[in-house]
């Protein structure tokens, strides 16, 4: 079975205005998870990679955010050091996938396709940003998502012991040779218990 491509649009923060319909949706999603709040609460600077599919009523995609490396949490400073992933700045992301109708039988190819078209597009973000991984913080759902039906080629998981604990760490590799390495180890079956955003 071959899926289409899903189309994801980069919005900039100067592009805000013209994508509210588009971001909304997203915004509320950050809005209301506390951890999420707090760790993206200088969101009006993130950039958003969004995909709308309507015929299939499933929206998603990422927040980018870049961040002083001093900022991040000390035992992800730390994580990043033994990996020697020092930058002066980092970029930070979080992910979302909304599926509006009821689940049906074909949800999970439609949820690898999303998730491994997702991946390409950060590898593209990048490689404009020059920079080699990104610093996840998404909720246990989406981490399970990006990783197990995605094969999202994360470096590590870290485990956080603060406020942010309810929500996933890891540090994700944007280099195509890990990704495609990765992807051929093939799937696990997906849960039907996972929740994803409603």
């Amino acid at each position: 079975m071959t899926g289409k491509l899903y189309m994801f649009i980069s919005i900039e923060p100067t592009e805000y205005y013209y994508h509210k319909d588009i971001l909304e949706p997203f915004l509320g999603y950050i809005k209301e998870n506390p951890s999420l709040r707090w760790s993206f609460e200088n969101h009006k600077n993130a950039i958003f990679i969004v995909s709308l599919d309507e015929a299939r009523s499933i929206y998603g995609g990422a927040m980018l955010l870049k961040e002083k490396f001093s900022s991040l949490p000390r035992e992800v400073q730390k994580n990043m050091k033994n990996l020697g992933l020092i930058n002066k700045n980092v970029w930070t992301c979080t992910t979302l996938l909304y599926k509006k109708n009821n689940y049906s039988d074909q949800c999970e190819f439609f949820f690898e396709t999303f998730y491994r078209d997702l991946y390409r597009k950060l590898v593209e973000f990048g490689v404009k940003e020059k920079t080699g991984f990104l610093y996840m913080m998404l909720e246990p759902g989406e981490y399970f998502c990006t990783e197990v039906l995605g094969c999202w080629p994360y470096i590590n998981k870290i485990k956080l012991h603060d406020s942010l604990k309810d929500l996933s760490h890891g540090v994700l590799s944007l280099r195509e040779n890990q990704s495609q390495s990765h992807i051929k180890t093939g799937r696990k079956k997906f849960p039907k218990e996972i929740k994803l955003a409603a």
